[in-house]
Formats: structure tokens, C-alpha cells, sequence
């Protein structure tokens, strides 16, 4: 262990929560971190023995985020567009037909394809992941490889009238650098909207155990946060605030944002104060819910014969492989919808496209594993193609449910 914090550069740490996390056997992520607290400023991240080379590898050959099917941001699904709306309307008055708008992390492109609509401006959307930029060209998009480094700032030092870095810090190792990077190219008058989770809001949003600690967010931001980088960086947030993001099946996720311009704040503008005790109610919360979903999870798996298939193979798997709720003996094999995922192996275990692990395994239950926004699409996936399988949802809450499709 021993990463700075990744706003204000203390190596003063508090640990909070160790978290594992059972990975792609390909994968350069670490397989435990520990949620901590710097002891100046109260930034909450990731700690770990990783490496920002071991983050920057993961990106440049294992996004996910090209493909719109799979992905929130794509803008292909009615809440998306929602919530991409909302994000434009923080900032679009900055933007005229002959400006140009960067979208750094771009991924399927759908908040480049808002912009355009609604101001008629130029963009660009790039990207590390090469598999995204040519999605994204597919589409009619303007898209160009680059990492936030510095030949990309000096590559566009200038030109941006807004730069976006939208659900993008929260994967960085070092998003201060990365502020830096964007403020650089913006033409005069221009300014970096940031949007990422907003850790004051994972209590109010409750999700499965542990949902907010995925293997990629390494940062966890509120407010607060946004504006002190923006200090630390020679910056201010000239706007910011909370929002949520509407998911499938009925479920919020919150976020935070702020608009970030160059030069020191006006008088009179401070930056607000964090508040350790919200998140730590939070993860008080989360401890308890952990244990009774453990103990919900063994029960409801007292009755039922192995072998089990898994259906996901995202964060929420790993996280319950990792904590050995699950003999991993009894797991047949791994199945999920994502392409970039199948043919590959979960800590040591096949991942298939569904129809082959379920016809490699007639009889075996399946394990619904996913974000409580995907299960029951799974669960609705299920029933309409594979009528009679035993199908066990361990995904919503505390309280697992099991059905048998017919």
C-alpha cells in the first residue's frame, strides 16, 4: 500500500475497509484494495499496491465501454438520454456552432451525440481504448486515441471551448494531473465540466453490499472534493452540485458535478467543507447489509444441488467470488452477454454467451449475479428462453429470490 491522495498529494492515511475482488485471470487490476480517508483534506480513494501503469494496461485493452448495448452513456436507452441532457445543460451556453467540445473518455459517444444535437458544434471524443474510437467513428464521430497525458494537452493546448471529463476521474490514478491536462486545452473563456459518482449520495441510492466499491472507481468523490481539486489544480468550480442518474428496474444512482474554470475563485467563493460522517454512516450501513446478504444467500442455497451457473460476470461477481459466499467447486461455469467477456476466465473459471454454458449445463440452477438495474432483465431473459430453469436472483438486497421459470 501507500498512494497519495489523489487531491491534495497527503501520505496520511486512515483505513476505513478492506475490499477483494476475484478478477479476469488477464486482468492488471489489484485483486484487494482498502478503502481509505487521506487524514488532511478527508478525500476517500482506493489504496493499493498497484501501480498507475497496472490502471493505464486495464484501459488500454480491457474497456468495456465500446460497446452501447452493455454500457450506461451510449444514449441509446431513455433514461440515458435523460441524464446526458441534464449534463449537457450545465454548460452548453458555452458553446457555439464554431466551438469546439472534447469529451476525454469517451466511450460509446453518447454525450458527444447530445452535444451536437443540441448546439450544432464541433466534436471530438477521445479515447484510450481503440476498440471505442472506431465505435465511435462508426457513428459518425469525430474520435481520436489519446491518453490524458501531456502530449494530449499540448496536442490541443487552446482549442476547447468545453472539455469533459464526465465519469472519468473516479478511474484515475492521478485525476489532479488529469485536471491539469484539460484545463490546458481550453480556448479562452472555456471551462472542464467533471461529473463522477457523489459518495454523499451512495446511502440514500442503497444498492446490493458493496455495489459503490467497483474494481475500476478508485476514487470516490462529493462535492466538496470537485471544488478542492479544482483549487489544488490553479482552478475554481464556477458551478456544482448533486444529481441522480436513473437506471433500469427503478434504481438511482447518484453523482456530482462541477463546472471548473482557470484562475483563482472570486472573493467570496470557498470551497465547502467535506463530511466524514456521512460516508461513514454509509459504510456502517454496508457492513450490515453485507452480513445479512451473506447469510440470506447461504440459506436460500441450502436446498439447491450443485453444480450452479453464474449468470454476470461484472463487478458484482467478483466481489462475491472474492468473499467465498459461493464454493467455487460447485460453479460449473460463468455466463454472460458482454462479448469482450466471454472466452475468458474469472478467477479461474470459464466465461461463456449464455446459450453455450446453459446448454453445456441443462440442469444446473443459475445464479443471477448483476447489478439490481440488470437482474431482472436477466431474470426476464431467462424465463422466455429456457422455461423449467431453476433461476435464483442474488442480486436485489439483502433478501435473495428464487424462481422456477415455466
Amino acid at each position: 500500500m501507500g498512494r497519495a491522495c489523489p487531491v491534495c498529494r497527503c501520505v496520511s492515511l486512515a483505513p476505513l475497509q478492506p475490499v477483494r475482488y476475484a478478477l479476469f485471470d488477464d486482468s492488471s487490476l489489484p485483486r484487494k484494495t482498502v478503502v481509505a480517508r487521506c487524514a488532511q483534506c478527508g478525500f476517500v480513494f482506493a489504496d493499493s499496491e498497484a501501480t498507475e501503469d497496472d490502471y493505464l494496461r486495464h484501459y488500454r485493452v480491457g474497456s468495456v465501454y465500446a460497446a452501447p448495448q452493455v454500457r450506461a452513456g451510449a444514449g441509446e436507452r431513455p433514461e440515458d438520454i435523460a441524464r446526458l441532457a441534464a449534463a449537457c445543460a450545465r454548460f452548453t451556453d458555452r458553446l457555439s456552432v464554431d466551438a469546439l467540445f472534447v469529451d476525454i473518455g469517451a466511450g460509446s459517444g453518447g454525450l458527444l451525440q447530445q452535444v451536437r444535437a443540441a448546439t450544432g458544434c464541433r466534436v471530438l471524443g477521445i479515447d484510450p481504448d481503440d476498440a471505442c474510437v472506431q465505435a465511435l467513428r462508426g457513428r459518425g464521430l469525430d474520435a481520436a486515441r489519446g491518453e490524458i497525458a501531456a502530449d494530449l494537452a499540448h496536442r490541443y493546448a487552446g482549442q476547447a471551448r468545453v472539455v469533459a471529463l464526465s465519469h472519468v476521474l473516479e478511474h484515475l490514478w492521478q485525476p489532479r494531473e488529469a485536471l491539469v491536462i484539460a484545463l490546458r486545452m481550453l480556448a479562452p473563456g472555456g471551462a472542464v465540466y467533471v461529473e463522477t459518482p457523489d459518495r454523499d449520495g451512495y446511502a440514500e441510492c442503497a444498492n446490493v453490499p458493496n455495489y459503490y466499491f467497483d474494481p475500476e472507481h478508485i476514487n470516490h468523490f462529493a462535492v466538496a472534493d470537485l471544488s478542492r481539486l479544482a483549487v489544488e489544480c490553479g482552478a475554481h468550480a464556477r458551478a456544482s452540485g448533486r444529481g441522480r442518474i436513473a437506471l433500469a428496474a427503478g434504481i438511482s444512482y447518484p453523482v456530482c458535478w462541477a463546472v471548473i474554470e482557470r484562475g483563482a475563485a472570486q472573493a467570496g467563493m470557498q470551497v465547502p467543507a467535506t463530511d466524514a460522517g456521512t460516508f461513514d454512516t454509509f459504510l456502517s450501513l454496508q457492513r450490515e447489509a453485507a452480513l445479512q446478504w451473506r447469510d440470506a444467500v447461504r440459506h436460500c442455497l441450502a436446498d439447491v444441488a450443485p453444480p450452479f451457473i453464474v449468470w454476470g460476470a461484472g463487478s458484482q461477481t467478483q466481489r462475491v467470488l472474492a468473499q467465498d459466499v459461493l464454493p467455487r467447486g460447485a460453479i460449473a461455469c460463468i455466463v454472460d452477454g458482454d462479448p469482450s467477456k466471454q472466452g475468458r476466465r474469472l478467477d479461474g473459471i470459464d466465461v461463456l454467451a449464455p446459450d453455450s454454458g446453459l446448454a453445456a449445463h441443462a440442469q444446473a440452477p443459475v445464479l443471477v449475479l448483476a447489478a439490481a438495474a440488470a437482474a431482472r432483465a436477466i431474470q426476464a431473459d431467462i424465463a422466455r428462453r429456457w422455461p423449467g430453469r431453476r433461476a435464483i436472483d442474488l442480486s436485489l438486497g439483502t433478501q435473495p429470490a428464487q424462481a422456477i421459470h415455466a
